[in-house]
């Protein structure tokens, strides 16, 4: 599985500010083809003074 992430930098200017972001997500051809029909991980944001870490899990949907 593939993901994308758009900004690929945030930028905070001020305490509590709230940023959005858009993830996408691409199935590789063999994805939930072993009997696993999902994928799990995570996307993390680092700074030098902080890092957020946001689990993602995915459910493949049969066709």
């Amino acid at each position: 599985m593939g993901m994308s992430v758009n900004p690929q930098v945030l930028k905070f200017t001020e305490v509590n500010q709230e940023i959005t972001f858009e993830a996408e997500f691409f199935a590789h051809a063999s994805a939930g083809k072993d009997g696993v029909p999902f994928a799990q991980g995570y996307l993390r944001w680092v700074s030098d003074q902080h890092s957020v870490t946001s689990p993602i899990s995915v459910i493949f949907a049969s066709k």
